[in-house]
């Protein structure tokens, strides 16, 4: 019973959020983001331990590993972006749109011949840069 009166409260907050925000307007439930930037950490220190030192150099096919760890971080990122209204987190709003041009910037740099991963070092920094006002 009571998860039944559980259910029908959340589904009435998901309606009235419905009909407050605009259609193009993301709501982010905390869950989400915890989750999305979990994965987002997971895949931006894979990617660091990709271009760290010696032991980077061994690995075959790290130019194709790099670009598939942007690709996975990008999908992430347009994850959390909001639409053009933008969405119920004013920080991720106001940061997440540079960072999806660096993750961009990032896989083109690193696509080319010979690849460059400079930018692509630099996405640990650009977490840092938003998270250092936590």
């Amino acid at each position: 019973m009571i998860l039944l009166l559980l259910a029908v409260g959340l589904s009435a907050c998901a309606s009235i959020r419905l009909a407050t925000y605009p259609s193009d307007f993301v709501y982010l439930e905390r869950s989400e983001i915890t989750s999305d930037m979990q994965r987002m950490a997971v895949e931006i220190d894979r990617l660091d331990r990709l271009l760290q030192g010696e032991a980077a150099l061994d690995v075959p096919d790290r130019q194709d590993r790099v670009l598939a760890s942007l690709e996975e971080i990008g999908r992430v990122a347009d994850r959390l972006g909001g639409g053009s209204a933008g969405s119920n987190h004013p920080l991720i709003d106001n940061n997440i749109d540079g960072f999806r041009d660096q993750v961009r910037l990032a896989r083109r740099y690193a696509a080319a011949d010979p690849p460059v991963y400079y930018p692509a070092g630099r996405l640990a920094g650009q977490c840092l840069a938003c998270h250092v006002q936590r």
